[in-house]
């Protein structure tokens, strides 16, 4: 038999061909393979009686529809594939309509494709026989997929947040394996609705599926020992199979396969809900015809439904307009227009209470009709058009379809930021540590103790088990392997000896739990090999996914003064798998260095916009007398570094000629002082300060508060060459400062864990060859340093010269006045020490 011959057409915007449906209609329905290039294409693609058609997608491709029928529709055909396709229905619900319906065809295959928020079923398959659905997403339908009297292979598929069902089966034979059902009112349906006998032979193949967070999962009786002796579910939380007469028992968990399922779903979760739900957007529509109005305003509100969206407010005036119900203005704009003035007062009050706009104009490719014209206001419209260019130059977007116009809404729409915590961190055979666990607490831990216990090899386990060892050279991960690995004797060959370890941590992005594994395996050559068996979800690429900063332990050559570089914006802004690259190998950072190139940079570009701002100050008073965001950043990093110093510093300049030769005032230097001159304890605390800082504004660009966004931070020795001080007062100012960030760090000295709370402190403590660890059972609220001293460092203190009578008489005195609950706990328990040591 002679093969067919198939035929390639490509379609897009300078192609031969602009749609699918145009291939279709000029060269028949068979043999035929039809690629699309990237771009939005608003079609109904006819595949009825079709043979051998492959339809496939080159990069993003997105087929949408505002027509009462199937985006697709598949009708007798056979040989069918469509791969690599983004679908959207958006017409309101109609029976029998699906984004892809599937009716008595043979041999169809969706590969790779996204079908989401239509009001009607994803997929629909009726009296079709070996239909493949794999590697695709079905999303935020009204049903996700209903099959009937079919034979179907659906393959690694996530069908999750579809309002009635994710899946129903009436009599089908199916082979369901890698596939998520989750978040809908009935996760999996199945029925059978004939009494032939022949129905009731339902075959159900199942392999490592997961079906959780639905409200149910419902099955006919009649086809109960079918389903409990084919089907395989795992189940969690309210999702117990049930039979419609009675209770249904629920299956086994492996809780490994329901980590990983439960790591993959929760990351399809994020991508696809990433917008801040709190945010309180508004809408100027600039149209007069009241059918336009309707239609927009429709397809607006259930797209932000679906995006979960709270704060929506359209607004037909400048008083609409409030401070209080307005981050961000959109503007909408088609063939029709409102009088000009209306515009340019809504465009002047949004200017006035600082709120970012943009405004959206019908390109030249829009797809209208007359009926959604007001050819009365043509003129108007263009003149309207040339007003908007002129006052909003930067704000201009163009959209050539209603899917343009939403994509790009959505992508200025404030997302929402993922917030990384950690929970657990579990060690075997690293550094001293034969076997530990430890528990963070979700705001700060301090691990307290000498020199060479450990502290710094458990800061960089946790910075490698956040990353994963594969980002590293082969050279890298060799070292990796010999520093982390304990060392449990010396062979006859004189050479260190070592057994298999490993590195568990367990942690959370937005509450959904993960685990990161690594194992080091020693071979027989002596050579470790690192294992993971972790996707590492905190890490896309080499982006994390929330901001993880590490900072080594700092050394006195951290400061050069000869650099001449000064540092621009880094080619690499949002958090980083660098943040975390030297304290994983204990590397100096530089840090002291890299922030004086950054405060240079900081300092010329207020200066030059504080200098654009006094020649036209009187073009924009109230715009003039808004502080420089340079300058007000720098003042921060300032006002923080006196708070922790409990003197005034503050910043004096720098020299041109030398970006690091930076001038500070302090207490001492009221005239100025170098920076490189001042001591290392100043230098210390302001290069982390705005170290921190920088990362923190980088990886939140269009935040203005950004200091309450989430943020992780891992540091070694935050001590290091502070005075008392500067210890004492350093971890409560941070904790105030920046509410959302989780500080993991490490001391050897007991004055910065001040102010902590029960479980906040753990200390390391040698037990022969092995380490052991002690958290602080009671809180340390406002110790005085001596006690902190003698507690935690057995640093004995001489208490002979205090008179206890004189100190019980203030104590009393204290109580009369209502003092500090902390302050009298504090004396009570110093009365308390005394006489313990005079016993």
């Amino acid at each position: 038999m002679q093969k067919k011959i198939m035929k390639s057409y490509k379609v897009g915007k300078n192609k031969e061909y602009s749609k699918v449906q145009e291939v279709l209609f000029l060269k028949g329905k068979e043999n035929l393979i039809i690629e699309i290039d990237e771009g939005a294409y608003s079609e109904n693609i006819d595949l009825e009686k079709a043979k051998n058609v492959q339809i496939i997608g080159k990069g993003k491709v997105s087929i949408f529809s505002s027509k009462k029928e199937s985006i697709i529709n598949i009708l007798n055909a056979s040989n069918i594939s469509i791969e690599n396709l983004n679908i959207k229905n958006i017409v309101e619900k109609k029976d029998f309509s699906a984004s892809i319906n599937l009716n008595y065809s043979n041999n169809v295959k969706i590969i790779n494709c996204i079908i989401h928020d239509s009001n009607n079923t994803g997929i629909r398959i009726f009296q079709s026989q070996n239909v493949k659905l794999i590697n695709s997403l079905i999303i935020n339908n009204f049903e996700g997929i209903n099959v009937s009297y079919s034979k179907i292979d659906f393959i690694n598929n996530s069908v999750i947040k579809n309002r009635k069902f994710n899946l129903k089966f009436y009599i089908s034979e199916a082979n369901l394996e890698k596939n998520i059902f989750s978040m809908s009112k009935e996760g999996i349906r199945i029925s059978k609705i004939s009494g032939n006998k022949k129905d009731t032979e339902l075959k159900i193949k199942s392999k490592k599926n997961l079906c959780f967070e639905n409200e149910e999962n419902i099955i006919d009786g009649k086809i109960e020992n079918i389903f409990e002796n084919k089907l395989n579910f795992l189940n969690v939380r309210k999702n117990d199979f049930r039979l419609r007469d009675k209770k249904f028992k629920s299956f086994g968990v492996n809780e490994e396969i329901l980590l990983k399922w439960k790591q993959e779903f929760s990351q399809i979760s994020i991508e696809k809900n990433d917008v801040n739900p709190e945010i309180k957007l508004s809408f100027f529509l600039n149209f007069s015809l009241k059918r336009l109005l309707i239609e927009y305003k429709s397809i607006l509100k259930e797209q932000f439904r679906i995006w979960g969206l709270r704060n929506i407010n359209f607004i037909e005036s400048e008083f609409d307009l409030k401070d209080e119900n307005t981050d961000v203005l959109f503007i909408l704009n088609a063939f029709d227009t409102l009088h000009e003035k209306t515009i340019s007062k809504i465009i002047s009050r949004c200017q006035t209470i600082n709120k970012s706009i943009y405004c959206y104009l019908p390109s030249a490719n829009f797809n209208t009709t007359p009926s959604k014209m007001n050819l009365h206001k043509m003129v108007e419209v263009l003149e309207n058009q040339n007003v908007l260019k002129q006052s909003l130059p930067k704000q201009i977007i163009y959209y050539a379809n209603y899917d343009e116009l939403l994509n790009s809404i959505h992508n200025k729409i404030p997302k929402r930021n993922s917030q990384i915590i950690l929970g657990k961190l579990e060690l075997k055979n690293i550094s001293r540590f034969s076997n530990l666990t430890l528990n963070f607490d979700e705001k700060i831990l301090c691990l307290l103790s000498y020199d060479g216990l450990g502290k710094t090899s458990i800061l960089r386990a946790i910075a490698l088990a956040i990353t994963g060892i594969n980002h590293f050279d082969e050279n890298e991960k060799k070292l990796i392997a010999y520093e982390m690995l304990r060392v449990t004797g010396v062979n006859r060959h004189g050479f260190f000896q070592t057994e298999n370890g490993h590195i568990k941590l367990f942690y959370t992005i937005n509450r959904v739990k993960y685990q990161n594994y690594l194992k080091f395996v020693v071979k027989d050559n002596g050579s470790v090999e690192v294992l993971s068996n972790s996707d590492f979800s905190a890490v896309d690429g080499s982006i994390l996914k929330s901001l993880v900063i590490g900072f080594p332990k700092i050394t006195n050559q951290n400061f050069v003064s000869n650099s001449k570089e000064i540092i621009q914006n880094s080619a690499v802004n949002l958090p980083h798998l660098n943040d975390l690259y030297n304290l994983t190998l204990n590397k100096n950072d530089k840090r002291v260095e890299h922030f004086c190139n950054w405060l240079a940079f900081l300092e010329h570009n207020a200066e030059y916009e504080e200098r654009n701002r006094a020649s036209n100050f009187l073009e924009d008073k109230k715009e003039n007398e808004k502080e420089v965001k340079e300058r007000k950043l720098i003042n921060f990093i300032f006002e923080i570094a006196s708070e922790i110093a409990e003197e005034e510093i503050s910043f004096k300049s720098f020299k041109r000629q030398n970006h690091n030769d930076i001038w500070i005032n302090t207490s001492s230097y009221k005239d100025g002082i170098r920076l490189s001159f001042a001591g290392l304890h100043y230098q210390n605390l302001l290069s982390f300060i705005g170290i921190f800082m920088k990362r923190m504004m980088e990886a939140y660009p269009d935040i203005d508060d950004f200091m309450n966004q989430p943020a992780v931070i891992l540091i070694d020795e935050i001590n290091a060459f502070l005075p008392p001080v500067f210890q004492f007062n350093l971890l409560k100012v941070l904790r105030r400062k920046f509410k959302n960030t989780q500080f993991i760090v490490a001391s050897n000295s007991p004055l910065v864990v001040e102010n902590l709370g029960k479980n906040q402190m753990l200390q390391l403590i040698e037990d022969g060859q092995n380490v052991q660890i002690e958290y602080n059972e009671k809180d340390i609220w406002e110790w005085n340093k001596e006690k902190l001293s003698t507690d935690f460092f057995q640093i004995e203190t001489d208490y002979s010269s205090i008179d206890t009578n004189q100190l019980e008489i203030e104590l009393e005195k204290m109580k009369e006045n209502e003092a500090d609950e902390y302050k009298i706990l504090e004396v009570e328990k110093l009365l308390e020490h005394i006489y313990k040591i005079e016993k």
